[in-house]
């Protein structure tokens, strides 16, 4: 009889073990270069998340959408799934990206923790193109990965902050916050688009999550928004840092490192 309570405590374990869904923020970063050939520097562009195993979970961002048929691996693996993604036109030339992911799949749930696959796709001709990939941990710990440079992609730079760390909820509108340079040396650029007009309000916190400043409050139209900011007036130390955007409706935040 012991022995069948010890068998149906381990049973028990391992399903809350595997039922597991931390919610929180990853922020990718990267530059891409350009490849010779077709039509280039213009190219088409997909990142998406994949399970550990290979499974489709969510498009973040596809520009291009005359061409988007030539991003064999993305259309293969998403069927041209774009819920929730930000889409835009073919791109002009190359330049740095700054995604982020809320966590959740196309049904808006957070996904359950395990290992992912992060994975961007360019192309400049009507054949396959490069093809970036990045595994990493999502659980209830931070993460920050910078791989090395490949050819056609330099700058990487990958961080989970989940919810348990910072107090913040995940975004669960999927807008995305970017921030670059990243890391920043004094000046830098929040970048978001807005679904609507909205009031917002963006702060700096510090590793701790205790605020530092409000750098802006205000109503923003509907559409692309932009700050231009400088840590130097903040007579910060050098460190880890997190820029928050909050709204009525959602928060999205993104780690920044200040190396003044």
């Amino acid at each position: 009889m012991k022995s069948i309570k010890i068998i149906l405590v381990a049973v028990v374990f391992s399903v809350n073990a595997l039922s597991q869904a931390t919610p929180g923020v990853v922020n990718f970063n990267f530059i891409s270069k350009a490849k010779s050939g077709g039509y280039s520097p213009k190219h088409v562009m997909a990142t998406w998340i994949e399970t550990d195993a290979g499974a489709f979970v969510k498009t973040l961002n596809l520009n291009g959408s005359k061409r988007k048929e030539y991003l064999y691996t993305w259309n293969s693996k998403s069927s041209g799934n774009t819920t929730d993604a930000s889409t835009g036109a073919t791109l002009a030339s190359h330049k740095s990206h700054n995604l982020s992911w809320n966590t959740t799949a196309v049904d808006g749930s957070v996904v359950p923790d395990g290992e992912y696959k992060i994975k961007t796709e360019f192309t400049s001709e009507h054949a396959q193109g490069p093809i970036l990939m990045v595994s990493f941990p999502k659980a209830g710990n931070e993460v920050s990965l910078t791989p090395d440079n490949q050819t056609y992609f330099e700058t990487i730079s990958l961080s989970f902050v989940p919810e348990s760390s910072t107090g913040i909820a995940p975004n669960l509108e999927s807008i995305a916050l970017n921030i670059y340079p990243n890391p920043v040396k004094d000046i830098f650029m929040v970048q978001c688009n807005l679904d609507k007009t909205r009031d917002i309000q963006l702060n700096i916190y510090d590793s701790k999550m205790s605020l530092i400043s409000n750098l802006y409050s205000g109503q923003k139209e509907k559409g692309e928004v932009e700050f231009n900011f400088n840590l130097k007036k903040l007579n910060l130390n050098a460190g880890v840092y997190y820029i928050l955007l909050k709204t009525e409706s959602f928060q999205s935040a993104q780690k920044i490192i200040y190396l003044p």
